[in-house]
């Protein structure tokens, strides 16, 4: 049985893919000392938008911002910091969850 805390497994959600990342051995311990540093969940790592929009905009995001992308790459849109608005993580994950909702309930 799992409890909440340290040994809570961890699950990521990469809604520019979409994906859903999931490993029954990684919880949040092992995934800070492991699975993060040898870069093992590669799609969570990758920093290459993030810094083409420094570069740019010479600014950093706030703990409760993400890049949100306008138009999704399966519809077409690129992956350029051009594609991408600051949003409020929170809000951005309330109107994207119905969405991507039925894209998960069928695997």
């Amino acid at each position: 049985m799992k409890v909440k805390g340290f040994t809570a497994c961890v699950r990521l959600l990469t809604p520019l893919a979409p994906a859903y990342w999931a490993e029954d051995h990684a919880v949040l311990m092992n995934c800070i000392g492991h699975w993060l540093p040898q870069n093992k969940i590669s799609c969570f790592s990758d920093s290459t938008l993030y810094d083409a929009w420094m570069k740019i905009s010479g600014n950093h995001l706030e703990p409760d911002e993400n890049l949100a992308i306008k138009v999704p790459i399966l519809l077409g849109g690129e992956f350029k910091p051009d594609n991408f608005q600051i949003r409020n993580i929170f809000d951005y994950y309330k109107s994207t969850a119905a969405i991507y909702a039925p894209l998960f309930q069928k695997k």
